[in-house]
């Protein structure tokens, strides 16, 4: 079975002030200071508003085949194992996810550089006047999972169908496996997903089961497992459609009544804690709101789940913000933005 490593805490740090991420020299760092993850450079006050590179270092015990898991970092740098380059990231608010191999059971490092200079051109992902400030550091956790040789890899839940329940499975192992065992909260008995080649996909009928809507935010969950690996997933039976110039939720018109929000905050940078999170979607929910415009990036694992389990319906952004034509039409730039 997979054994997970929960990173956030104090790493090893370096601050490289003007220096951008491709003239770091890794074998010449010190790391003489200590910061949290998640977390901002930029935020702590010794580095407020200065440009660079923030390296940070962590080690890790751990073996064999694993999934790093970066929720978010910006703007973009480079992640090393045992000092080997295994990933480049450029995509800030983004999940980074790699699978690889650790190498002999016993004590790893992991490196993770990332820098905050905005760079202009058509093919930027952040570009100089988006009216939000671009943070640098690891913005969100940071986990590494030690994997099985034979793992499922991802587990997605579509629901088609509020009034019988039905659903869309969607299962990504390796391509090892030939069949995952689905178990819904509401059933007594898994139903076996074929698979091929790593891809495995199955309609049914999710028992007993509760919709999902603003007022009544029932959740329910699916074990997916092999002999040797299970991962669970929480999902809502609902659906959203547009239709005659209205919005649908289960099939009836909906009138959203929100806010904007953005996931800063003058203290902690992009790095809002999960705390934090809640007290704004509190505020928001005790209001009689029903929506939140996430302003102007992907949002947060942890603010997403709240929205499922508060009632709160959600408009997702890729980022960006009063874009060019010239930046819309680039193709590296809309490579980014559908990643």
């Amino acid at each position: 079975m997979r054994k997970v490593h929960n990173l956030n805490g104090i790493w090893d740090f370096e601050f490289l002030f003007k220096k951008h991420w491709q003239e770091v020299d890794f074998s010449t760092l010190s790391y003489q200071e200590r910061i949290t993850v998640p977390g901002c450079f930029d935020a702590v006050a010794h580095y407020e508003n200065k440009r660079g590179t923030g390296v940070y270092r962590t080690f890790v015990e751990c073996g064999g085949k694993v999934k790093l898991e970066l929720e978010a970092a910006g703007l973009r740098g480079e992640i090393l194992w045992d000092g080997k380059k295994i990933a480049f990231h450029d995509q800030p608010y983004t999940p980074q996810i790699l699978i690889f191999d650790a190498g002999a059971p016993g004590k790893h490092e992991l490196v993770v550089s990332t820098d905050n200079f905005v760079v202009k051109g058509d093919d930027s992902t952040f570009s100089p006047f988006y009216d939000f400030y671009p943070f640098g550091g690891l913005y969100r956790s940071v986990t590494l999972t030690e994997l099985p040789e034979q793992y499922i890899d991802r587990v997605e839940v579509l629901p088609q169908n509020t009034e019988t329940g039905e659903v869309l499975v969607r299962v990504e192992t390796s391509k090892e496996i030939s069949s995952v065992d689905l178990l819904f909260d509401t059933a007594k008995a898994a139903i076996p997903c074929h698979v091929k080649d790593g891809k495995g996909e199955l309609r049914c009928n999710v028992p007993d089961f509760k919709v999902w809507s603003t007022e009544t935010p029932n959740l329910h969950t699916l074990k997916a497992s092999t002999s040797d690996d299970e991962l669970t997933v929480t999902f809502g039976i609902r659906t959203i459609e547009c239709k005659a110039g209205k919005i649908l939720l289960n099939g009836k018109p909906v009138k959203l009544i929100g806010w904007n929000r953005h996931e800063s905050h003058p203290a902690f940078g992009a790095a809002v804690p999960e705390f934090l999170i809640y007290t704004d979607l509190q505020l928001i929910k005790q209001q009689g709101t029903n929506f939140i415009r996430g302003c102007h990036y992907k949002q947060s694992k942890a603010m997403l789940d709240l929205c499922d389990r508060m009632g709160l319906l959600v408009w997702e952004e890729s980022l960006g913000w009063g874009n060019t034509k010239d930046q819309l039409g680039n193709e590296n730039f809309r490579k980014f933005q559908c990643a």
